[in-house]
């Protein structure tokens, strides 16, 4: 499956606070055990494909392909998990599951509670799973790593659940 044109506007619009690509590298909010320090475009962090420093510029189209390249990472990764399901999701579904393995949700990986709950397609589950998924990791004063409820998790993991369960490609 691929993604909609409705999902990739929806992750463009998540990624940055106006829905506009970051042309020059930005600290990245998070800093978790990948050493992730900048990203640009839609939330593009550094890798193979594409490093990022602080002084990396790109064009918008740049930023369009890596948009592209990374939205596939996350297709092949859940084509992968839906090969192993007794079924096939509607587009919504697979929308949904997309976006919340872009913003690093490990949907596919066995340890996943999310991935157990979307295997048994147990609704109540999967709603509980998702919305566990509201934490970053962030260095405290002393530089010490901490877990912390963003507000902003919150809202993209309903939106992401209103794509999953009704198909409404919205945001609170």
């Amino acid at each position: 499956m691929k993604s909609s044109d409705n999902l990739i506007k929806f992750i463009g619009s998540y990624e940055t606070a106006t829905g506009e690509p970051f042309l020059t590298a930005v600290k990245s909010p998070e800093q978790n055990s990948k050493k992730i320090e900048y990203e640009i475009g839609w939330g593009h962090n550094s890798d193979s494909y594409f490093p990022v420093n602080k002084d990396t510029k790109i064009t918008y189209e740049k930023a369009v392909d890596l948009l592209h390249y990374d939205i596939k990472e996350a297709e092949d990764i859940i084509n992968k998990f839906l090969k192993t399901l007794s079924y096939t999701p509607p587009q919504h579904e697979f929308d949904a599951m997309v976006s919340a393995r872009y913003n690093g949700i490990p949907i596919g990986s066995s340890k996943c509670s999310l991935t157990q709950a979307i295997r048994l397609h147990d609704l109540h589950q999967i709603q509980k799973c998702w919305s566990m998924w509201v934490y970053m990791t962030v260095k405290d004063k002393t530089g010490k790593p901490q877990k912390v409820r963003v507000s902003g998790l919150v809202k993209r993991r309903q939106d992401e659940l209103k794509i999953y369960i009704e198909g409404i490609y919205e945001r609170t």
